[in-house]
């Protein structure tokens, strides 16, 4: 076997090694992209008296109800909107938010409502005192389902 014989051998190796890596990207994008089909973003509007004050994004199945986004009203969202924020923290527990008063919560898929419901007072939670990422506590999930009788 001669030098250049062993040099292409090398090269076609890398080659080919490329050629799996590039495939193997290929397929892991291809994969994330499939993840994501099927799947439709949503927004959690709150109003208070009638003025928006938080508005949040979340992922749910096409197929999802109307009573399963309710619950995923109340999971951490991935995004929130933090300029249409006015949600201010109670001064004794900075992870929780009492809204009083007359309250809506609509849950809109691009400009198409799927879901509203209007409660008196609500509480919100976050995850920490520094994220804007509110969502609903669990007992305005099951209060949210009474009064859409679900």
């Amino acid at each position: 076997m001669t030098f250049g014989h062993k040099m292409n051998r090398r090269i076609a190796i890398g080659i080919c090694a490329a050629g799996i890596g590039f495939l193997a990207l290929l397929g892991l994008m291809t994969f994330a992209f499939y993840d994501r089909v099927g799947m439709k973003f949503l927004h959690m509007e709150v109003y208070q008296n009638d003025q928006l004050v938080l508005l949040t994004m979340f992922m749910a199945p096409d197929r999802e109800r109307a009573e399963d986004f309710r619950r995923r009203a109340g999971l951490e969202p991935f995004a929130s909107d933090s300029q249409a924020a006015r949600v201010k923290a109670d001064e004794d527990n900075p992870l929780r938010a009492s809204l009083t008063g007359p309250v809506r919560i609509r849950i809109v898929h691009v400009n198409r409502l799927m879901t509203s419901v209007s409660l008196t007072n609500l509480i919100l939670l976050r995850g920490s005192p520094e994220s804007p990422k509110w969502y609903l506590a669990p007992e305005e999930i099951q209060r949210a389902r009474r009064a859409a009788s679900y």
